[in-house]
Order: C-alpha cells, then sequence, then structure tokens
C-alpha cells in the first residue's frame, strides 16, 4: 500500500510503469521482481499463481503485461497531443 504525499510514487512508480490510473497494483514476486502491475480485480486471480510460481512465465502473464504497455502508450500519447 502506498500513499502518495510528494509526489515520489506518481514520477518513481506509475509514470515510470506506464500506469497513468490509479488504484494500480504491483506485486513483487518471491524473487523481488515486479511480477504484475495491474488493475486491483486481477490479484484475485493472479496471486495465486504468483505464490506457486507458475505466473512469470505463463502466456497470460506476458499478454497482461504487453495490454498494460500499450494501454499506456496509448493514453501518455493522447494526454500529450
Amino acid at each position: 500500500m502506498g500513499f502518495d504525499r510528494s509526489g515520489e510514487m506518481d514520477e518513481d512508480w506509475l509514470k515510470a510503469s506506464l500506469s497513468f490510473h490509479v488504484p494500480k497494483a504491483f506485486i513483487v514476486d518471491r524473487d523481488g521482481s515486479i511480477a504484475l502491475i495491474g488493475d486491483l480485480v486481477m490479484l484475485e486471480d493472479v496471486l495465486p499463481k504468483v505464490f506457486d510460481g507458475s505466473w512469470r512465465a505463463s502466456a497470460e502473464a506476458k499478454n497482461a503485461e504487453e495490454e498494460r504497455i500499450a494501454e499506456g502508450e496509448t493514453y501518455a500519447a493522447q494526454i500529450v497531443s
């Protein structure tokens, strides 16, 4: 859980991850790698897979990341123009 009083979360996490809408879930796996950046509604489905180690190598994880990046790039282009 993060709370942003100084703007650091916005700069260091949201903009860096192309995440423009909050709330966002950042799931870190047992290796300390970010396993998912996504909507909170994904937690119920994704967390068990992160816990059992099947998430990172799954096609579902790759697709979720590609969709998140594409959405972020589209939104960034809209707010810049």
